[in-house]
C-alpha cells in the first residue's frame, strides 16, 4: 500500500496543481489549450518514441495482454449499451459515447507515467502498445462509429478515409512505429537529436498530469447522477475486474502483465472521450 500511495501521490498532487492553476484563473482558456497542444503534438509523442526507443517491443508483442485488455472492454462496452438504453432510454449516438466512456481509459496522460514509477522499465513495451492500440480504437472506431449512429452509414466510407488519412498527421499514433522502425533497422539517434528528444520526454509526465487537471476544471455535466455513477462504476470497478479475471484464468498472463492491464483499466476516462462528444454533440451538456 506505501507503495501504490508514494506512486500515485506525487501523480494526483501534479493533476490538483493543474486544476487550482484554472479555477484561480492563472491559467485561462487559451492557455490551457496552448498546454494541451504543447503535451498532444511535442511533449507526449517525444516521451512515447524515446521510451519504444528503449523498450523490447519490437521484439514482439505478447497478443494475450491486448486479448484480456480489449476482450474485457468489449464485454464492457455491451453492458453499457444494453443498460443505459434501458434504464435511461439514451438515443443511439450517446449510448455511443456511454459505451466508450465506459472502457477508454486514460492511458497516454495517467496511464504510462504511472506504470512506468509503479513498475519500472519492463513495464514500456505493454504499457506502450495499450496507449497505441487505444488512441487507433478512439481515432478509427470511435469516429466510425458516432457517424453510423447518427445517421450517416452512406458516408462511412468517406468517414473512414478521413480518419485514416488523419493517422500520419496523430503525432502520438506516428511516434511508436517510427521508433520501431529505427529499432529494427538498429539505427541508433544521434547524441544532440537524442537529448533533443530526452528533454522533451522529461517535461511530458508533469506536463501532461498537469495539462490534464486544468481540462478538468473547466468540464460540466448535466446528465442525469445516476446515469453518470453507472458509468464510472464499469469504469473503474467492472472494467478491472474483467480484465483481471480475463488475464489471470483465460489468457494467463504473466503477474507483470495482469498488473500492467488492471492499472490501465482502473485509469478514468480518456480525454478523447470528452473531445469526440463534444464534436458530435452527445452525452455532454
Amino acid at each position: 500500500m506505501d507503495q501504490v500511495i508514494g506512486v500515485a501521490l506525487p501523480l494526483f498532487a501534479i493533476i490538483l496543481c493543474g486544476y487550482i492553476a484554472r479555477k484561480k484563473q492563472l491559467l485561462n482558456e487559451v492557455s490551457t489549450t496552448g498546454l494541451v497542444n504543447l503535451v498532444y503534438y511535442f511533449l507526449l509523442p517525444a516521451f512515447l518514441f524515446i521510451k519504444t526507443m528503449s523498450s523490447t517491443l519490437h521484439q514482439g508483442l505478447d497478443w494475450r495482454l491486448l486479448g484480456s485488455f480489449y476482450g474485457a472492454g468489449a464485454i464492457i462496452f455491451i453492458i453499457a449499451l444494453v443498460s443505459g438504453r434501458m434504464l435511461y432510454r439514451h438515443s443511439r449516438v450517446s449510448l455511443a459515447i456511454r459505451g466508450l466512456a465506459a472502457i477508454s481509459s486514460n492511458t497516454g496522460y495517467m496511464g504510462m507515467p504511472l506504470v512506468i514509477l509503479a513498475f519500472g522499465s519492463a513495464a514500456i513495451a505493454p504499457a506502450v502498445a495499450i496507449v497505441v492500440f487505444d488512441n487507433i480504437l478512439v481515432l478509427i472506431g470511435g469516429s466510425l462509429l458516432m457517424e453510423i449512429t447518427q445517421g450517416k452509414q452512406a458516408h462511412w466510407k468517406q468517414a473512414l478515409m478521413q480518419v485514416l488519412h488523419g493517422i500520419p498527421r496523430n503525432p502520438i499514433i506516428m511516434s511508436v512505429p517510427l521508433a520501431l522502425v529505427l529499432l529494427i533497422a538498429n539505427i541508433s539517434l544521434p547524441q544532440p537529436l537524442r537529448a533533443f528528444g530526452e528533454l522533451l520526454s522529461n517535461a511530458a509526465i508533469a506536463c501532461a498530469l498537469f495539462a490534464l487537471g486544468a481540462t478538468l476544471a473547466i468540464r460540466t455535466t448535466k446528465v442525469r447522477h445516476a446515469d453518470v455513477w453507472q458509468v464510472i462504476a464499469l469504469k473503474l470497478l467492472l472494467h478491472p475486474l474483467i480484465v483481471f479475471l480475463l488475464a489471470r484464468y483465460v489468457f494467463a498472463l504473466e503477474p507483470l502483465n495482469i498488473k500492467i492491464a488492471v492499472t490501465m483499466a482502473t485509469l478514468p476516462v480518456a480525454v478523447n472521450i470528452y473531445i469526440l462528444a463534444s464534436r458530435y454533440r452527445a452525452y455532454v451538456n
